[in-house]
């Protein structure tokens, strides 16, 4: 068998040339590969936007800076302009991918972008708790969002060893010290909810989650 690889297409290949010499390629698990900049652009102009945007979120937590990957788009001929609308709704922010997909169905289904891991003190114990999604109104309301996750209710790490009845209990007892924080009401869903979307649009759109005029 030959040892070398072949450039023949495949259906179930999708081959991108780069436009650097293999000196300044990257090596990941001895393998090379394109800079992080690069592949964000290649993955960014290949997939779609719900998708692409946990990456951007992922890629920004770990220090890959805006300004890098607009040098790659100013290396190159192709259409960047689906480059510039994740770098537009890209947060570090976000702490995991499930919470950058369901805020990138929430942006293509015109719902205001969200503040992210907005903190609040409760004014009964001063406890503070970091919320999701957070959404303030013209008329003053502030809508909280929580992807809910069945990991909460039973991966010891997250449950700190408690119940299940303990950490629901514990649930709603953060529930009451947002709700004295200001909250005005609360959005729970499933990411199976943000996967559908329709689900999660109805309970943004019963909560009157704000829209994009």
């Amino acid at each position: 068998m030959p040892s070398h690889g072949s450039y023949r297409p495949h259906e179930k290949l999708n081959i991108i040339y780069s436009p650097y010499p293999r000196e300044k390629a990257v090596i990941a698990n001895g393998i090379v590969v394109t800079n992080p900049s690069r592949t964000l652009l290649d993955c960014g102009r290949t997939i779609d936007f719900v998708h692409s945007l946990p990456i951007f979120d992922d890629a920004a937590s770990n220090g890959i800076e805006e300004k890098q990957i607009l040098q790659e788009c100013a290396r190159t001929t192709l259409d960047c302009s689906r480059i510039f609308k994740l770098l537009r709704y890209t947060d570090a922010k976000s702490e995991n991918g499930g919470e950058s997909f369901a805020r990138a169905v929430m942006i293509e289904n015109g719902f205001s972008v969200p503040q992210l891991q907005v903190p609040f003190t409760d004014p009964l114990t001063g406890k503070q708790s970091r919320v999701d999604f957070l959404w303030r109104t013209a008329d003053g309301r502030i809508i909280v969002g929580e992807l809910d996750g069945t990991a909460k209710y039973v991966d010891p790490q997250m449950t700190d060893r408690r119940s299940i009845q303990e950490t629901v209990q514990a649930e709603r007892e953060r529930e009451q010290a947002l709700f004295r924080a200001g909250v005005t009401e609360i959005v729970r869903f499933t990411f199976d909810d943000a996967v559908r979307q329709k689900p999660l649009i109805a309970k943004l759109r019963r909560a009157g989650v704000p829209c994009v005029s």
